[in-house]
């Protein structure tokens, strides 16, 4: 049984959301009571009697009010939908409920103490009607929460809605959650409606994109109460395929609603905000961005302790200092406090961060902008403040929300710099993933440092090469012929090491080197009484245990299903480099593991060894995938290069490796692979390029040539004859 999760159905369900009997009624009568203009929908327009289901009506609501000192936001949604085949009978028989909901960009919508009313029917083809009682039903399984449908079949209608409404004591100011929507289905939609709620104090701002309708004012009659709605007919099927972004090419729409009560709140929000209450503001332009971050971004207080690391430190070019002057920031204002903080969370000690002082820590990008661009005009280095939109939130002309805006520093040394907030290993001259080849918008200062001017340019695309994931294994057949050993070097630079750093290294791995290059002390060097000294050693030292305990059992599941086995045996793994000071360093750890019962397959007297699989996981291109219609978007070009070093055991030989040659390349991309035998070893090299971020449509087709290339070498065997 498949389970459909609908991100409009993941609700927080619980006793008590169905305990105010009352409110539950009056929800229900909204959506199913007399006045239900859909109740008799039933058809299915003849252009779709193919499709696998079809959405006959989809309503979605969002209401902002206040009463008296109450601020109310609620938000609804009903689907009435017409299932035309086994497959989408299987896919509705069974709903899954998170116990919380989030949206694609990560923020939470609903805590898990607020209620919302869920409700859900089947028609009959025959017009009878059976009502799902949803709390009676509702299996509750490790915290996931499932309800399951009987008797769904094929011609049935599934009408649901859902519910919520989170209630705000009275607050002076309240920045909602921001809302993007894609006006598509994997089934296609004959009428969507979309309607949005304010009155006096809420301030709304809603951009339609792609060609999807306008947002329209209802009439209501009354001057304080505002109503808006977004009509849509006959939305054909929409595919997401891998490599895409929906908000860049597929009829959309985002919004945003403040609620400020008087121009001393509206001025200080924390949100681009209309004129008036009663205009949309339907998007940012260059100037109005300007009006918004100009102070806020504007250099702020200089690092005291930078004086000292400058003045005994020497570097040939502003480019270098400017460099070593992140780095060193990135230590003194976050990585030395990063082993207090895993003393705060694992309540080692209590208040482990007033050993240092008053911390001054940065911990978002405002701070850090600030910071930065105060040492670089101390030092009379020139820079920018870049502010741009990650290219899936759109582009810059259609920025709306300031959740979309990105900001970092430009730094205009010979050649350029760009510095974004560093976290625990951010490299100088990475700036966000989704942003490279983007329009941006460029902050310029005054000789004070304030900044005065803006201006439109251009971020660059790294090169492939610029980041690399590389593998080198060295491959053994064990004794009894019944399984490989595995030594694995990992190593990857730029923006392809970024997500491992962060996946597979701990304070312990990265804090040490820091306290070294920057002759600074531990969270221990600080605690002065030897009784708490030692007591937080033996607590730090099982806590790093502990960690490093289930982070190897974590790596252990990776590496098995990297290489699609059950299980693997005698795992080790380590950390060889952090490569935490230049895009260009490596990071890089090694994996070690025995495979049992897996890869060689006896052959008579002879074995075969399935050694295309070491290359690890490739794109498969499933036969639905090549007729596409959409354009190629990807984060950034890049390399993967890999290294297979088979010791080829003694009384055998290698037969058929000549068919591990292959290579494919055009403008797009390409794979290549090459095999020969040094003395006792055989040695493999595949190369695989995404030379772009982004390719037409038109493309497509030459990608599917080095993909599948890729992918079919993961198939190649080789021949270990007994000599």
């Amino acid at each position: 049984m498949n389970t459909r999760l609908l991100t409009v159905f993941v609700l927080v369900l619980s006793n008590a959301i169905f305990a105010q009997k009352k409110d539950a009624e009056e929800v229900r009568e909204f959506f199913w009571g007399a006045n239900d203009a859909y109740k008799n929908v039933t058809e299915v327009p003849d252009k779709w009697k193919n499709e696998s289901a079809v959405i006959l009506y989809k309503n979605v609501n969002h209401d902002y009010h206040k009463f008296l000192k109450n601020v109310t936001y609620g938000r609804s949604t009903r689907e009435r939908i017409k299932l035309l085949d086994k497959a989408a009978v299987e896919q509705y028989s069974e709903f899954t409920f998170n116990t919380e909901l989030r949206s694609r960009q990560g923020w939470s919508l609903w805590n898990l103490d607020e209620g919302g009313f869920v409700g859900l029917k089947i028609i009959k083809p025959d017009g009878t009607e059976r009502e799902v009682d949803v709390e009676g039903e509702l299996v509750v399984t490790d915290g996931v929460q499932k309800l399951a449908i009987s008797n769904l079949e094929v011609g049935d209608i599934l009408d649901y809605y859902s519910y919520h409404e989170k209630p705000y004591t009275w607050y002076s100011s309240i920045n909602f959650d921001a809302v993007e929507v894609v006006l598509a289905d994997e089934y296609p939609v004959v009428d969507y409606k979309f309607y949005l709620e304010t009155e006096n104090d809420f301030f709304v701002k809603f951009n339609s994109l792609n060609g999807a309708p306008e947002l329209e004012k209802v009439d209501t009659g009354k001057k304080n109460f505002r109503k808006y709605q977004l009509v849509a007919k006959d939305l054909p099927t929409y595919d997401f395929p891998r490599w895409f972004y929906p908000m860049a090419e597929k009829p959309a729409y985002k919004f945003h609603v403040y609620f400020a009560t008087n121009r001393k709140y509206e001025k200080h929000a924390k949100a681009f905000l209309p004129e008036q209450e009663d205009i949309i503001l339907e998007k940012v332009d260059m100037d109005m961005a300007f009006d918004y971050f100009s102070d806020r971004l504007e250099p702020g207080t200089y690092y005291g302790g930078l004086k000292e690391f400058l003045k005994e430190n020497s570097f040939m070019t502003d480019r270098e200092k400017a460099a070593a002057m992140y780095y060193y920031l990135r230590h003194a204002t976050f990585t030395k406090y990063v082993e207090a903080a895993y003393v705060d969370e694992a309540n080692i000690a209590d208040y482990p961060f007033s050993p240092y002082g008053i911390p001054m820590i940065l911990d978002d990008d405002q701070s850090f902008v600030r910071s930065y661009a105060a040492a670089l005009k101390k030092e009379d280095i020139d820079f920018e403040v870049v502010l741009g939109t990650n290219r899936y939130d759109g582009t810059l002309s259609e920025i709306l929300l300031k959740e979309n805006i990105k900001f970092f520093l430009k730094v205009n040394t010979e050649p350029v710099l760009y510095a974004s907030f560093f976290s625990s290993h951010g490299d100088i001259d990475l700036f966000p993933v989704g942003m490279e080849g983007t329009e941006v918008y460029l902050l310029q200062p005054d000789k004070k440092g304030r900044l005065k001017e803006i201006k439109k340019g251009k971020l660059p695309v790294s090169k492939s090469h610029d980041n690399e994931d590389y593998s080198e294994v060295t491959l053994n057949i064990n004794e009894d012929f019944n399984g490989v050993h595995l030594s694995n070097i990992h190593k990857f630079k730029g923006h392809q090491k970024v997500a491992e750093q962060d996946e597979r290294m701990y304070y312990a791995d990265f804090v040490n080197e820091d306290y070294e290059r920057y002759d600074t002390e531990n969270f221990l060097g600080h605690v002065k009484k030897k009784k708490h000294r030692e007591r937080y050693a033996k607590e730090m030292e099982a806590l790093a245990q502990k960690i490093e305990k289930r982070r190897a059992e974590k790596f252990e599941n990776t590496a098995a299903a990297t290489l699609d086995l059950p299980e693997i045996e005698n795992y080790k793994f380590n950390i060889e480099k952090t490569g935490r000071f230049g895009k260009d360093q490596y990071f890089e750890y090694k994996e070690e593991f025995d495979a049992p019962n897996a890869f060689v397959k006896k052959a008579g007297p002879n074995y075969i060894l399935e050694i295309g699989k070491f290359i690890g996981g490739q794109v498969e291109i499933k036969e639905k995938e090549k007729d596409r219609k959409e354009n190629i978007y990807m984060n950034y070009p890049r390399v993967y290069r890999s290294k297979i070093v088979f010791e080829i055991p003694e009384g055998y030989s290698v037969s058929g490796y000549e068919n591990l040659n292959a290579s494919v390349e055009n403008e797009t991309g390409g794979f290549t692979s090459t095999a020969t035998l040094e003395g006792s070893n055989l040695i493999i090299e595949t190369f695989k390029e995404y030379k772009h971020n982004f390719e037409p449509n038109e493309n497509w087709p030459k990608m599917i040539e080095f993909l599948n290339q890729a992918n079919q070498f993961t198939n190649e065997k080789i021949l270990l004859k007994k000599t």
